[in-house]
């Protein structure tokens, strides 16, 4: 199990897709910086992310596209206007 997801993708740029439906997240607590800088990341399955015990989402999309952010929005209720920090840009 993970606690720390920070940077784990950090400037992926060539990253495409990513299926993390799998990860069991239930632990983790840190997950600042996870796609920061994945440019080129259109398709990301993170349905079954557990969010309950993370606290710090800091520039989670930082440099990701205006697309994904929005799928990723649209489909992740934790990550709301209450999370919006996740989406900020560096």
């Amino acid at each position: 199990m993970y606690k720390y997801m920070y940077c784990m993708f950090y400037n992926c740029s060539s990253l495409k897709e990513l299926n993390l439906k799998n990860f069991d997240t239930s632990n983790v607590n840190n997950m600042y910086c996870l796609f920061y800088g994945c440019s080129s990341l259109i398709n990301l399955n993170i349905s079954n992310f557990n969010f309950d015990k993370v606290n710090d989402v800091l520039f989670m999309f930082s440099g990701c596209s205006i697309g994904l952010k929005n799928k990723i929005k649209n489909e992740n209720n934790y990550l709301d206007e209450e999370r919006e920090e996740c989406f900020w840009d560096y």
